[in-house]
């Protein structure tokens, strides 16, 4: 987590866009909970259950016709770039936008869930 931030990234044929987001610093161990969620025109970024920044816009919708989803990395030329150091765990989509409160009990206190 050099410079204490995470950065999210959403594109479409047109548009790539990506946000990045100042977090408290993180120790080689600890496990934490980050979540951006897309209503259709603003995306959000939690940190630990809690919202980071104000709501950024996107003209979405988000697809690419030719292009993989990366989670952990930005997808570049070769084709992945500057990888996530470190260990993913429970990586889930939904199809839909999770609201604040669906956010905070996924987060659970730290203790997180069990995704079915």
């Amino acid at each position: 987590n050099p410079g204490n931030f995470i950065e999210g990234a959403m594109g479409n044929s047109g548009t790539y866009q990506w946000t990045r987001y100042g977090i408290p610093t993180v120790a080689y161990g600890e496990w934490h909970h980050a979540t951006m969620s897309f209503d259709g025109a603003d995306r959000r970024f939690y940190y630990d259950g809690v919202r980071v920044g104000p709501p950024t816009s996107f003209p979405g919708p988000i697809h690419y016709t030719d292009q993989p989803l990366v989670i952990g990395a930005d997808f570049g030329s070769t084709p992945v770039a500057t990888a996530f150091d470190g260990v993913l765990d429970q990586v889930a989509l939904w199809d839909r936008a999770l609201e604040p409160d669906e956010i905070s009990s996924l987060y659970n206190g730290g203790a997180g869930v069990t995704l079915p």
